[in-house]
């Protein structure tokens, strides 16, 4: 029977834990999630069963911020060669530290099979760091992103992918921009890509920074 194992990997004082002791395990039977200890932002790795290939979805990367959490070496360690398998992204909304981490990962845009954003590509860029912005362009041009720009969230919301490629586990967009965004104003943490991961009776729901 497939199972749900969330795994919060935390730094405490007691247990005297480097961050490059971890390395995200080989796949198993079981979904596995991960929310890694990034600071002042969020960082979410799903893994597939090995049934589905150990497949990845990632829901906004950034920003390790402060010494004490993950590095940008100890992020590169935990994926190690398991990058490749990264195929959906979801960026909840533009603040930096939720997704500055991301051109690390340099995630191919051949290889992705989707990328799911709230508010627009401009709002994913500051003055000097567009990596980020280019890749949605690019993703975009490859016709595999998928934005919410206009008010509230559009018939696009609801519909469920299948992260794993198979199976009954699937990501459904709750909602976004439901701050009223539009291209007149800068995006705002109200405007948050609302995801819900779904397995049988299992529900996580991902808010970004929509309960600020």
């Amino acid at each position: 029977m497939l199972t749900v194992q969330l795994i919060i990997f935390t730094l405490c004082a007691l247990a005297h834990v480097t961050m490059q002791a971890y390395v995200m395990p080989p796949a198993d039977l079981n979904l596995h999630i991960y929310a890694l200890p990034v600071g002042q932002g969020d960082a979410t790795v799903i893994q597939c069963p090995s049934t589905y290939g150990g497949r990845l979805t990632i829901i906004d990367m950034g920003s390790t911020s402060r010494a004490e959490y993950m590095s940008n070496t100890d992020i590169l360690n935990f994926f190690g060669t398991s990058i490749s398998k990264i195929d959906y992204v979801y960026l909840t909304h533009g603040d930096r530290d939720h997704y500055n981490i991301l051109p690390l990962l340099n995630i191919q845009v051949s290889a992705v099979r989707g990328v799911y954003i709230g508010c627009d590509i401009s709002d994913y860029q500051t003055d000097n760091d567009k990596k980020v912005y280019n890749w949605l362009i690019s993703v975009n041009a490859a016709g595999k992103l998928t934005r919410f720009p206009s008010k509230g969230c559009t018939s696009k919301c609801n519909s469920l992918v299948k992260i794993c490629g198979g199976g009954n586990i699937n990501m459904r967009v709750m909602g976004a921009n439901l701050d009223q965004y539009d291209l007149s104003k800068s995006c705002a943490n109200g405007d948050s890509l609302v995801v819900r991961l779904e397995y049988n009776l299992f529900r996580l729901i991902n808010p970004g920074d929509l309960e600020d």
